[in-house]
């Protein structure tokens, strides 16, 4: 201690390794730290003890194409209807958010883009087979 001036004398000293150390064990605690920050934030925004919001309950926006098929065209648009509901169903029973655990099907909007064209078919006795397709734009759902 003969050399140090009364400057240094009691300042702790750091050297480089020390330092990268340290920065090396704190850098991986911050890393191990956002995604459990991340965690923590995607929990539900509601009080404990009142119902979870639900996106089962109402009215959700849909692309989803519906087809049916005749032998003419009034009969593929009533399996397109058809079609219709049983893919709107479809739509609500993925949906797993009821407590009950049941999203079912209430209704539907009318179909968007309907087209419906003939096709050559030999099973038919006009010989042609009519294909209507369509695009379910709005389903609404409900818990049980």
């Amino acid at each position: 201690m003969g050399k140090q001036s009364k400057e240094h004398m009691g300042a702790p000293v750091i050297t480089r390794r020390r330092a990268l150390e340290v920065g090396a064990k704190l850098g991986g605690t911050l890393l191990w730290t956002v995604p459990v920050i991340q965690n923590l934030n995607a929990r539900p925004a509601f009080a404990a003890g009142s119902p979870a919001p639900s996106q089962c309950e109402g009215e959700h926006r849909s692309q989803v194409q519906a087809e049916g098929q005749a032998c003419n065209q009034a009969g593929a648009m009533s399996r397109l209807e058809h079609d219709a509901d049983g893919d709107a169903d479809k739509f609500c029973k993925k949906v797993d958010t009821c407590r009950s655990g049941k999203c079912r099907f209430l209704s539907r909007g009318p179909l968007s883009n309907v087209t419906c064209t003939p096709h050559d078919d030999k099973h038919c006795n006009s010989g042609t087979r009519w294909k209507c397709v369509g695009i379910i734009t709005s389903v609404s759902c409900q818990c049980l």
